[in-house]
């Protein structure tokens, strides 16, 4: 019979050979738009293995792997108008860490929404800091369905600041739902709107030519021509008497839609 040659056994190590050096930060630039930070970076090392950049702001921490003396971009979704300092490290497979390089940011900021002109009797009031509000003020969400946010990569952000609701990386299912169900008086009822003709409010984009759709509830609602202008607000009247009078008495919730170029930052107020 063939004899079977059977090798000795081998013991393989998770650090590459000859890794001997730290890799080395040479390039950390933190670009601010106004609900983002990209960050972009690049080192060195020994060996041609993927590294770990590890990045540090506030509290906060992200990561990204690339190869070394290749530019590395990470975009981080923040509040507009708003100062950060970055800190990374590059990680390599042996584990050893780098310098530690830093990169100051501010956010560019979001002007402030027009102030509505409708007279206060005739107005009920969902988010804005010129009427008194009918409905609580913490309401605005980035999930909708009852389906929790995911990662900022595959879902919307939202940052409510300056009183007014912003979101990031807009474009994800092409839609924005700012709104889960209203409450009243304690119960599950939605808002009673069924003696109002139009649905106003105040949409700011980075990107033009964004939102033709507003739905109450399930009853879409197309908006006729104004589009967003880039780095404009636009102010919408939408008429809403088309709206099934039965959705018009017991608003549950809108859904603006869509803002589907990739990455846009959107702007909401006055509604």
């Amino acid at each position: 019979p063939a004899t079977a040659n059977v090798s000795a056994p081998q013991v393989c190590s998770a650090t590459p050979a000859g890794d001997t050096e730290a890799p080395e930060i040479t390039n950390f630039t933190a670009t601010p738009s106004y609900g983002y930070v990209d960050l972009t970076m690049t080192a060195t090392d020994d060996m041609g293995h993927n590294l770990t950049f590890t990045i540090t702001y506030g509290t906060e921490n992200a990561e990204v792997e690339g190869a070394p003396g290749v530019a590395v971009t990470k975009r981080i979704y923040a509040t507009p108008g708003t100062a950060y300092t970055f800190s990374v490290v590059a990680t390599d497979a042996a584990s050893h860490t780098s310098n530690v390089a830093n990169a100051n940011a501010t956010t560019l900021t979001i002007p402030a929404a027009p102030t509505p002109t409708h007279d206060a009797r005739l107005v009920y009031s969902i988010y804005s800091d010129a009427y008194t509000p009918v409905v609580a003020q913490d309401f605005w969400r980035s999930n909708y369905g009852g389906v929790a946010p995911l990662s900022e990569n595959d879902y919307l952000l939202y940052r409510m600041t300056n009183n007014m609701i912003v979101w990031g990386n807009a474009d994800q299912t092409g839609s924005i739902h700012p709104t889960d169900e209203f409450y009243t008086d304690g119960e599950h009822f939605g808002l009673d709107v069924s003696n109002m003709a139009y649905l106003h409010f105040d949409v700011w984009c980075d990107v033009a030519d964004q939102l033709n759709t507003v739905n109450i509830n399930d009853q879409a609602v197309t908006i006729p021509t104004t589009r967003t202008i880039a780095g404009e607000w636009v102010s919408f009247d939408v008429d809403i008497t088309g709206v099934a009078l039965t959705d018009r008495q017991n608003v549950r919730w809108l859904k603006f839609h869509p803002f589907n170029t990739v990455n846009c930052i959107a702007a909401i107020d006055n509604v």
